[in-house]
Parts: structure tokens; C-alpha cells; sequence
């Protein structure tokens, strides 16, 4: 799953329809963002450190929980060293496993290289929501909030960098969209880029380029669009060439994602949120995880119904309202993937 940024809405923004966060709008200064990205890094690696002392695990035993495994094992297997290697672990998405090998290549450790990419990740995510905003609490809230986004982004995962790519991408496209036309490479190109690479880490940034185009082509922009849909496509097709080159099958992992008992179990497409309704209950999920999964869910679904109240899909949106839109249409289409 992909934890999108809060919705808010701009104080210039005097139409009331959008609902606004709680108390007064805390504009992003250098020194608060600096805070932001220091805290959020020192945030997890307190976490890091207090598990590894806790559990009294090795820091390779640390980096290596739950995927970290299988993403550190296929990063090797890309270096040459396939003797862990097999379908179970090429099943985790390529792009994290490709930027391990990178750093593992120029000497960075990979069981310091995979939770550090991450927490960077993370940091970084956090500081670019709350530039997107305008707001330091989007920023707080993108860091902290959701539980499950905290734990995962102290480990080896691939949610951060995807989330800091996306939100690189958009921010691309909004601060490039008043001067187009001084532009010599275009914004939508970069932007496409930029959500290429981040689908490579997890294919789930669909949903961000998704919401990008649309909101484009709710603008009239339609080769911006066409650019921006194209270059991310081009990247993801490249990225899955290579995969095909290294393991002579160009959609091996997603493959095994969507047939394998241990991932969507051959229901890759189903009901929107049916794992988070049916399948707990199907397959005798223990109550404290229910009540784990319960507690993201009342944070996000009031979320959604913010989003549905902010949606706009009027033509020639304004910039204020169009980063509501465009997180609206992120934020609901992810949850009916959920």
C-alpha cells in the first residue's frame, strides 16, 4: 500500500468547498524542512537501534527482516553471487534490489546500504509533501502517522523510495508549470522519468502518474499527458527488458506475485477492499492484527471521504486546487487497489 499525503486545503483558496486540517496552515521555512529531514532520520534509526538491542540481533540480521531477505538475496544475484537465489526471492519488485547492487559495486555494505536507502527515503518523502503542501504538518503527518509506513520505512523496503520519487515527479510538474515554455526539456518528461523509476521500486506509483495525467488532461494539456505517460512507460518497459536479459523472463516476479499462495494468490485483480474487509476473516486472521489493520483504516477512510469532497474535475483547475485534485485521485484509486 501507498500512504499519499493528507489532503489540505491552500489558505488562497476561498471557495469552501475544501475541508481544511485542523488549525492554522504551518508554512515550510529551510530550517523547519531541515528539522523535518533530521528528525525523521534519527527517528528510525532510534527505532533501528532499540530493536536490534531489544531482539539482540546482529545489524545483517536487521537489515535482512521480513523482504529485506529477498531484496538484499537478489541484489547479490545481480552482482553474480546466485547461490541463495530462486523465484521466491526474485519476486520482490526490481528497482531497490538494482540500487543495492549499484552501492554494493562502489563499496557501500549492503546490510548498511538497504535500511539506509530507505530511511532516506522516508526523510526525504516527508520533506518534499510538506513542499507540495505547503504545510509542515503534511510533512509530520507523512513521516509519523501511519504505523505501518513508520515500521516498514526503518527496514529493508522499497514503499520510501517510490513515495520520494512520486513526489519528486509532482513536484516537477507543478513548480515547471508556470514556465513551460522557457522550459528546454519538458516538465511532463521529467516528471515522467521520475515516475518511472519510482514504478520500478514498486509498481503502486501507477496511481501517482495516474493522477498526474488526469489532472492534466482535465487542464486541456493533452501533450503533456501524452509525454508523461509515454516517458514512464518507456522506463518501465527498459527496466523490464533488463529484468528479461538478467533472467530470461521479462515478467518473472510479477508473475509469481500474482500466483503464489504467499502474494495476491492468483487474485491479483478482485472486489475493491476485499483484503481489508473479507480475506481477515477468511483466512483466521489473529484479532490484534485485525485491530493493527483497523487502526490505519480509521485514519485513511475518513481520508478518502475528505478526498471525495475535494475532488474537482471541473476544467481549467487552479494550482491550489489542483494539488487537492491530484492527491484526491491518488489517494482513492491506491485504496480500491487495497
Amino acid at each position: 500500500m501507498i500512504f499519499t499525503p493528507l489532503l489540505k486545503n491552500n489558505s488562497s483558496d476561498t471557495t469552501g468547498v475544501a475541508p481544511r486540517l485542523i488549525g492554522p496552515v504551518v508554512q515550510p521555512r529551510g530550517r523547519d524542512l531541515w528539522i523535518l529531514f533530521i528528525a525523521s532520520m534519527a527517528l528510525r534509526l532510534l527505532i533501528a537501534a532499540v530493536a536490534i538491542f531489544l531482539i539482540g540481533m546482529s545489524i545483517h540480521d536487521f537489515a535482512r527482516l521480513y523482504d529485506g531477505n529477498s531484496y538484499l538475496i537478489t541484489a547479490r544475484a545481480i552482482l553474480g553471487d546466485q547461490h541463495e537465489f530462486n523465484d521466491y526471492h526474485g519476486r520482490v519488485f526490481f528497482g531497490l534490489p538494482v540500487a543495492l547492487a549499484g552501492l554494493g559495486r562502489m563499496g557501500l555494505p549492503m546490510h548498511i546500504a538497504g535500511p539506509l536507502l530507505n530511511w532516506l527515503g522516508a526523510s526525504i518523502a516527508s520533506v518534499f509533501a510538506a513542499l507540495l503542501f505547503k504545510d509542515m504538518r503534511v510533512g509530520w503527518a507523512t513521516s509519523i502517522l501511519f504505523p505501518h509506513t513508520l515500521m516498514n520505512s526503518c527496514l529493508t523496503m522499497s514503499e520510501s523510495p517510490m513515495l520520494a520519487l512520486s513526489l519528486a515527479g509532482i513536484i516537477t510538474l507543478q513548480l515547471n508549470a508556470a514556465a513551460r515554455s522557457q522550459n528546454k526539456i519538458s516538465p511532463a518528461f521529467k516528471t515522467g522519468l521520475l515516475m518511472g523509476l519510482a514504478m520500478i521500486f514498486r509498481p503502486m506509483a501507477c496511481f501517482a502518474l495516474g493522477a498526474c495525467a488526469l489532472c492534466e488532461l482535465f487542464n486541456k494539456k493533452w501533450k503533456s499527458a501524452i509525454i508523461l505517460m509515454g516517458t514512464a512507460g518507456l522506463v518501465s518497459i527498459a527496466a523490464l527488458f533488463l529484468q528479461g536479459y538478467w533472467r530470461d523472463d521479462i515478467f518473472a516476479n510479477f508473475r509469481y506475485q500474482a500466483r503464489s499462495p504467499v502474494a495476491y494468490g492468483g487474485r491479483l485483480f478482485d472486489w475493491p477492499m476485499r483484503s481489508l474487509l473479507i480475506d481477515p476473516f477468511q483466512r483466521h486472521v489473529a484479532p490484534g492484527r485485525m485491530l493493527y489493520m483497523a487502526l490505519h483504516a480509521v485514519i485513511l477512510l475518513p481520508a478518502c471521504v475528505m478526498a471525495v469532497r475535494t475532488l474537482r474535475l471541473k476544467r481549467d483547475i487552479q494550482p491550489e486546487n489542483q494539488i487537492n485534485t491530484m492527491a484526491a485521485i491518488w489517494l482513492l484509486s491506491n485504496t480500491l487497489f487495497v
